[in-house]
């Protein structure tokens, strides 16, 4: 059995069970916020709704304050509604676009794909622009609705981080704080530039996560808003990356196939196309253009086509397109040998990710729970020290590195940081 803390802080509000795991726990406070808690450092919540939790743990995973009265927020969807089988999205075109091996990997073998907080983050600012038109606003106003859907968001993603089996990088808490302000800003632009009941109401889109799919349903999607009324118009929400200018490549393809879905529903093209950069605080319009749709719904059905006819084919009948730019976001780098030999015959950078990185080991330093292992490396080139960091198999074998191996790495993430690599060689030092 593994040691338990002493509970020795009582939370403030009362708490109620919500749902329960074998290791963990999840409670929901009087005011809407939900938490999950491991067993080894909760008691309760008791008969009174009081809640005893360790200090240590409290200290390292605060909670808001408590607002005053309850708010009951709109259940958030479960996965993805009267999806077509078989159906292709825009993000598996966008694949098979890059590199068609990588849309085998992913869609035809199915190998387990990593979970990123940026996947986590688009979800919650996408689920609370939906569903805070759900909210009772006689109960509460938006800005309290939008913390306690932001908030519960929040901890649903990070609970999911923690539990996948091939979460990358650090969950980073203070990261909700550029949620909500995206959030808030998505909104404000919903509601005509004033967040209040009456405006969010008045200006509330005719359609939210519209499913439109081909009349062959060959592809298709859900489109975050749409607009009936003239001028009609589309709108897509975009949390991350911001294009130095206009719009990027791979989005002005999503906004102008959605409007075609669109226009075989409707018989009309929608006459805008918006593309809203949330973290930039940023609309940029496109006009679609029969021609450019059309010749874009070509592309479109070629790729089905090619697809349709290398599904029953094996790995090496799919076409592989190993670059720095294809390969830096595809799950399938342990399995694909076209990628690792490519990243081997590439020149050695250090630091880089998606490179060959070579030199003599220094200090290895074993991750516990969901932190990675780190290994520091002398590069063979003569350069500055720097770390690799590995989670999952790659941990494990990288945690039977010691000081003096000769290694290599493929597809790592590597980490120059001044501290983070003082840290690690101190701690090898003590050791």
């Amino acid at each position: 059995m593994g040691k338990v803390y002493v509970a020795d802080v009582i939370l403030e509000g009362k708490w109620s069970l919500v749902g329960e795991s074998a290791k963990a726990i999840r409670v929901a406070r009087e005011d809407g916020i939900e938490r999950w808690f491991p067993k080894k450092v909760a008691t309760g919540p008791n008969d009174d709704g009081s809640l005893q939790v360790a200090e240590w743990f409290m200290r390292k995973n605060a909670l808001p304050a408590l607002q005053e009265g309850a708010v009951s927020l709109p259940k958030s969807r479960g996965g993805v509604a009267g999806w077509v089988r078989g159906a292709l999205s825009h993000s598996a075109l966008s694949v098979y676009a890059r590199c068609p091996r990588a849309y085998y990997f992913a869609y035809v073998k199915r190998v387990p794909r990593t979970f990123s907080q940026a996947l986590s983050f688009g979800n919650v600012v996408h689920s609370v622009l939906e569903l805070i038109y759900e909210c009772d606003f006689e109960q509460a106003d938006p800005d309290r609705y939008l913390s306690a859907l932001v908030d519960r968001g929040w901890e649903r993603g990070k609970g999911a981080f923690h539990r996948h089996g091939r979460a990358v990088g650090k969950w980073r808490d203070e990261l909700s704080e550029e949620a909500l302000k995206q959030a808030r800003w998505g909104l404000g632009q919903l509601a005509g530039g004033e967040i209040s009941p009456d405006s969010i109401s008045k200006y509330a889109p005719d359609q939210r996560e519209r499913r439109i799919f081909s009349q062959d349903e060959r592809f298709g999607g859900y489109a975050d808003a749409f607009y009936s009324t003239e001028p009609t118009r589309l709108v897509e929400f975009k949390t991350g990356r911001v294009p130095n200018k206009g719009v990027d490549g791979e989005h002005r393809r999503q906004g102008l196939m959605y409007a075609h879905l669109c226009r075989e529903e409707d018989g009309v093209l929608p006459e805008k196309v918006e593309i809203w950069y949330l973290r930039g605080q940023r609309i940029e319009t496109i006009i679609p253009n029969p021609e450019e749709v059309n010749g874009l719904v070509e592309q479109i059905n070629a790729w089905a086509d090619e697809i349709a006819s290398l599904r029953e084919r094996p790995e090496p009948a799919w076409p592989a397109v190993p670059s720095q730019r294809a390969c830096s976001w595809c799950d399938a780098r342990p399995w694909c040998g076209k990628y690792q030999s490519w990243a081997s015959e590439q020149p050695v950078s250090c630091p880089g990710s998606n490179r060959l990185v070579a030199g003599e080991v220094q200090g290895v330093v074993v991750g516990r729970g969901r932190n990675p292992t780190k290994v520091t490396i002398q590069p063979e080139d003569g350069g500055s020290p720097f770390c690799v960091k590995g989670w999952d198999s790659v941990a494990h074998r990288m945690k039977e590195l010691t000081p003096g191996d000769r290694v290599k790495f493929v597809a790592m993430e590597v980490d120059e940081d001044p501290d983070e690599l003082y840290q690690i060689m101190g701690s090898e030092a003590e050791g």
